[in-house]
């Protein structure tokens, strides 16, 4: 009875990674529903991911650093909000092939659908991960929420797609926050008709009276409703945004609205059929710039003389000669916006008329600016019309302009003047982004992936002896140590150094009690540790 004990223990946690170095990454995978190879269905899997975060206390206190992996190809269900008040919340899908792992909607206990997925309180990392906002009657709000506890917290977003929201992508909520936004996709956000301005990449709210730093550097966003940044209060020290790619946005208040900042850099940019609704008197009640006009790039606040740094180069800023004749051209109180504010021209000075230039582009494939078009001249025509779509966006067999997040393809000719126009004579706007690899699991630098070791051990339960093996992908020292549960050292059974490529070490666990212990095996690039009964 004790030994089926013991196996029925073992195979619970088995997905359970622990690494008890208190500097290395502690692993706790979490299983979603495989769409490539579905186990049960769908609603067997509802909430696992909370459950998984919301009974791991013990664990994280052990180790503070610990890392939820989602598997690839697998879809989350969370009906459950998840929040994170006292610890570092680290969310990170699997690097290597296969689709991202995916967050939904599912009903909440009341058959309802609708709550944000993530209130991040403390520090919070999502990497290599898909979260869609789509619902079965609407679309999700505010998926994720950065609100802080007052401590300056940090935010990581690095390849991630988050497509689907009601309101903003990223949405700050919290003082003196740090936000890092790198390789990822972001589109498709707004509320009904886009009537109340919803639909931003990031809105800054009245919550944060200070943004300490923001960078966005290598992304893309697209389909939405309203602004690329929404920020009317408050001011932020440090902003920088770098290669990202903007298609297709309607514009009901406005483009790039910086606010108020200390320093901002606004670098390498394409700004592509952006405020496609045009400049109109009748919509600028959230224009804080002095002059009330519509623009691309607004700044409220030109303060140089006293410390202020505004850097703004090399950005490719257009629209389509669809969206000028075939929506702005039919109505008398419709022009085209300014590509950046009077105050953000004053703030430049000399230096205004490297701030952007104007190269319309084709890319080689994105959504459908003839769909934007119509629907310009449609709300302009009737901005109440019942007739209008929730969302431009609809067109589509998907909702979505036709199109997945990882089919958005920015790429454009290499003759073009932007292929060289950036700062380091490079390419404006966003890279390629390989969502199929992903990158690897880690905060401040690479760590390793559990799955890239392939451990094996076997047998499990061990009688006597047990082998493990496992696959280097680079030459290391390597150590393969045993602990008890309580993170007490057992034995120490291998230590060499070995070059790339599959290897094997054999235990003998003839001396070792009945029970329950860990493996770990440490190279150079990490640690990784799982459990075994000996019987």
């Amino acid at each position: 009875m004790r030994k089926i004990a013991l196996l029925f223990i073992c195979m619970v946690t088995l997905s359970m990674v622990t690494v008890f170095a208190s500097d290395s990454p502690r692993y706790v995978e979490v299983e979603g529903y495989n769409i490539m190879s579905p186990v049960g269905e769908l609603a067997d899997y509802y909430d696992n991911l909370y459950f998984t975060i919301y009974e791991d206390s013990a664990g994280r206190a052990e180790n503070p650093n610990t890392i939820y992996v989602l598997k690839r190809n697998c879809i989350y269900p969370l009906g459950k909000q998840i929040s994170n008040y006292d610890f570092h919340l680290q969310i990170m899908g699997e690097a290597g092939e296969g689709y991202l792992p995916e967050i939904i909607g599912s009903p909440k206990s009341d058959g309802t659908y609708g709550l944000d997925f993530i209130k991040a309180y403390n520090d919070f990392t999502l990497k290599n991960l898909y979260i869609n906002g789509t619902l079965p009657s609407s679309y999700q709000h505010w998926q994720v929420e950065m609100r802080g506890n007052g401590s300056g917290n940090t935010y990581t977003f690095d390849n991630v797609a988050l497509v689907y929201d009601r309101a903003a992508s990223l949405c700050v909520r919290g003082d003196s926050l740090t936000v890092n936004v790198k390789n990822s996709v972001f589109g498709n956000t707004g509320s009904n008709n886009a009537g109340n301005g919803n639909g931003r990449l990031i809105d800054i709210r009245t919550e944060a009276p200070y943004v300490k730093s923001l960078t966005v550097e290598n992304c893309i966003t697209f389909n939405h409703s309203d602004r690329i940044m929404r920020h009317m209060a408050g001011e932020i020290g440090y902003l920088k945004i770098d290669r990202l790619t903007a298609v297709n946005t309607l514009g009901m208040n406005g483009g790039l609205q910086l606010g108020n900042v200390r320093e901002a850099h606004v670098t390498n940019n394409i700004f592509a059929n952006v405020l496609c609704l045009g400049q109109q008197e009748s919509r600028n009640a959230e224009q804080q710039q002095a002059d009330k006009t519509f623009a691309v790039i607004t700044l409220d606040t030109n303060y140089v003389a006293n410390g202020q740094i505004i850097d703004i180069q090399s950005n490719n800023i257009y629209w389509d000669n669809i969206i000028k004749n075939q929506a702005w051209a039919l109505f008398n109180d419709v022009s085209q916006p300014n590509y950046i504010c009077a105050t953000t021209t004053a703030a430049l000075g000399a230096n205004a008329s490297a701030a952007y230039f104007t190269e319309p582009l084709s890319f080689g494939k994105v959504s459908s600016t003839q769909d934007i078009a119509v629907w310009v001249a449609s709300y302009h025509s009737d901005p109440t019309s019942e007739s209008l779509p929730d969302s431009w966006t609809i067109p589509g067999a998907n909702g979505n302009g036709g199109l997945y997040y990882d089919e958005f393809d920015v790429t454009y000719s290499g003759t073009s003047v932007s292929a060289t126009a950036a700062t380091d004579g490079g390419a404006v706007g966003c890279a390629p982004l390989d969502f199929s690899a992903g990158i690897s699991l880690g905060i401040d630098e690479p760590a390793i992936n559990p799955k890239d070791y392939q451990l094996r051990f076997f047998p499990n339960p061990v009688v006597d002896f047990a082998e493990l093996s496992f696959v280097l992908d680079a030459s290391s020292q390597v150590d393969v140590k045993l602990y008890t549960m309580d993170g007490k050292l057992c034995k120490s059974v291998f230590s060499s150094k070995l070059h790339a490529g599959e290897h094997s070490v054999s235990i003998d666990t003839r001396d070792m009690s009945t029970g329950m212990y860990m493996y770990s095996v440490i190279t150079e690039k990490g640690s990784v540790s799982k459990m075994f009964v000996v019987d």
